[in-house]
């Protein structure tokens, strides 16, 4: 694995740009919501870039506006493979919010070959999950208030963010 100083905004957006003739020929708003350009995480940047195309092709089915951003964030409850107490260490979010139907069934948001979309594989959240896990993460996963989706890959900070 390669790991590397990525700074999470920044990638958020490479992705966002990416993805913006997708959204135009969707007629879907794509936007970047800048927060907190200094922060960063230690990650295999092309899992953390598959990760999150699959988070944003999920918001870009269903959504009519999709929002990335990258935030701080308290930690998670659990993080890693081993479903571990996070510690004390700082986390940042790289969300993926959308104006859609919302989230499918708690129980099976993450289960490998389960989708709502016709043309889906069912492995989009299931990849972002072991991604975030991978590198000692979470996977949330809100509904909107308001309608929609909010999906958030949470990711230790580094030591070396300057944040």
């Amino acid at each position: 694995s390669v790991e590397a100083l990525v700074g999470a905004e920044k990638r958020l957006g490479l992705i966002a740009e990416g993805y913006a003739p997708e959204a135009e020929k969707r007629q879907v708003r794509l936007s970047l919501r800048p927060v907190a350009p200094e922060l960063a995480v230690e990650v295999d940047a092309s899992l953390l870039d598959m990760a999150l195309r699959n988070l944003v092709e999920n918001a870009l089915a269903v959504g009519r506006h999709v929002t990335l951003a990258a935030e701080p964030v308290a930690a998670p409850a659990r993080v890693g493979l081993d479903g571990a107490h996070p510690g004390e260490g700082r986390y940042v979010a790289l969300v993926v919010e959308d104006d859609g139907p919302g989230l499918p069934t708690s129980a099976r948001r993450t289960e490998p070959g389960v989708t709502t979309r016709a043309a889906g594989s069912g492995l989009g959240l299931a990849i972002a999950r072991r991604v975030a896990e991978r590198h000692q993460g979470a996977l949330t996963m809100d509904d909107v208030p308001a309608g929609g989706a909010r999906i958030a890959l949470v990711l230790p900070l580094s030591p070396r963010s300057p944040a």
